[in-house]
């Protein structure tokens, strides 16, 4: 079953609430814009990430994201695609309306720590993120970014299980962490996260920098 199927009609509405849901995407559009809303981690994600994540065929989650794109709802970028501010106002009245009717509690996935690794204190943080964007990594492929003034997190999403994987920077301390599903997967993360890591250090070693010094972390808390 994919992602997406799992938004079509699990919450009955009562006919005297319509009316609050009239102009909301429909329910597999909707569970696309929740895909790229909802994910603090990849705020921008590939076309490729999304329909990994989602398990949607490529040409249904064209059209979809043409009609969210079209219908305002969602923003087109060079290399991504991005929620806009109706959208974010579409799944907040959205999740309201549904709490409210159904008491539904949600449910935030929890993260796994890998590796840790203090960064040199001159790194250009500009710099590595973008020898590390857009790339595909053995088993990982692409999913997004979300970058701020004081940080970045990049993440990908394994081509078997669809696990996300993600490095965080923020200042001289870079983080890979994943969000497992089981014992077994955060083993597989385990593996993606050494080879992360290994590009990572390439990146830094191209730029003329020492390798970064890191600290094993495979704690499940």
């Amino acid at each position: 079953m994919s992602f997406a199927s799992g938004y079509e009609g699990d919450v009955p509405i009562e006919s005297g609430h319509l009316e609050e849901f009239e102009d909301l995407p429909s329910p597999n559009d909707l569970a696309v814009l929740k895909a790229l809303g909802e994910d603090e981690d990849a705020r921008e994600q590939s076309f490729q990430g999304i329909k990994r994540k989602l398990g949607l065929h490529q040409e249904t989650l064209s059209r979809s994201l043409h009609r969210l794109q079209r219908d305002g709802f969602v923003e087109r970028l060079d290399h991504a695609y991005r929620i806009s501010p109706k959208g974010v106002h579409t799944i907040g009245d959205y999740k309201s309306g549904l709490n409210s009717l159904a008491k539904i509690d949600s449910v935030d996935p929890y993260s796994v720590s890998l590796l840790r690794a203090k960064l040199p204190p001159d790194v250009n943080i500009s710099d590595l993120v973008n020898s590390l964007s857009y790339k595909w990594f053995g088993n990982l492929r692409w999913l997004g970014s979300t970058q701020t003034p004081e940080s970045a997190t990049l993440s990908w999403i394994t081509d078997d299980s669809g696990q996300k994987i993600s490095v965080r920077i923020k200042e001289d301390l870079l983080t890979i962490e994943t969000f497992p599903t089981s014992q077994d997967s955060i083993s597989d993360a385990t593996r993606s996260a050494f080879e992360l890591f290994d590009h990572v250090s390439k990146a830094l070693r191209n730029a003329g920098r020492s390798a970064p010094a890191s600290r094993f972390d495979a704690r499940a808390a």
